[in-house]
């Protein structure tokens, strides 16, 4: 049995700039929040975002901030604030088998991301919207 991260983006997000992020360990595929939430609670591997055999050894969501695990998936994720017509992605950490028991949602503008990733909590799907906050 193993632990795995699995997230996505909004459909809608321009794909063919999103490219570049291929060959990275971290990989988003695009879908509808409620593909991926269906994929994730019927325990398939669709929505993966790393290129690791398992998670089981990520420092992601175990509390070290310093880690390069979590500073690399930070990193990566404020690139992907670059992607035209990006509105969310979203991201989660769970055993296999496990389904979905929690949703948040938070703006990229309102946290503290790198926090966020090295406290993520197991079987929780975090949606974080991505779009230009207007003021």
């Amino acid at each position: 049995m193993c632990m795995f991260l699995y997230g996505g983006i909004n459909k809608n997000a321009d794909i063919k700039d999103y490219k570049k992020f291929e060959n990275g360990r971290y990989y988003f595929k695009s879908d509808t929040i409620n593909n991926i939430k269906k994929d994730l609670n019927a325990h398939e591997y669709n929505f993966r975002i790393s290129n690791d055999h398992c998670d089981c050894g990520t420092f992601v969501g175990k509390k070290d901030e310093n880690h390069p695990d979590v500073k690399e998936l930070v990193l990566h994720i404020k690139e992907m604030q670059n992607i035209p017509d990006i509105e969310w992605i979203c991201i989660s950490k769970k055993w296999w088998n496990d389904d979905i028991e929690n949703e948040k949602t938070y703006h990229i503008n309102d946290i503290d991301l790198t926090h966020l990733l090295a406290n993520l909590k197991e079987k929780c799907l975090y949606k974080i919207q991505m779009f230009r906050k207007y003021y």
